[in-house]
């Protein structure tokens, strides 16, 4: 079997990052001053961006980079909750499911401190 890659539409995207940060929510976690909330910043910037037929907002220098590692974490972070959200009792994961939503923004920025 080959590589493939999935593709989903931004809404989709956008629509499935909110489901997992209202399951955040349901578990007590904050998430809006944390990389998930700037994560879902991007993402808000993304479809408003495609909408007004705006892809210049996103291919700036600064832009750019920024949004591809939001989308890319987006669906790290989908999978974390696809694959846990129906867990009765995550109480023992709250402090790492606090400890990861607490990480920096960028992947560029990860060290082992943090």
């Amino acid at each position: 079997m080959g590589n493939s890659l999935k593709t989903h539409k931004f809404e989709e995207i956008k629509e499935q990052l909110e489901k997992a940060t209202d399951w955040v929510i349901g578990l007590e976690l904050e998430y809006k001053t944390t990389r998930i909330g700037k994560y879902k910043k991007d993402i808000e910037l993304v479809v408003a961006s495609l909408k007004e037929n705006r892809i210049d907002k996103l291919t700036t220098d600064e832009a750019f980079p920024q949004v591809m590692n939001s989308l890319y974490e987006i669906d790290e972070f989908i999978q974390i909750y696809k694959t846990l959200h129906s867990v009765n009792n995550l109480n023992f994961l709250k402090p790492k499911l606090k400890y990861v939503l607490g990480g920096p923004p960028s992947l560029s920025s990860e060290n082992e401190g943090t």
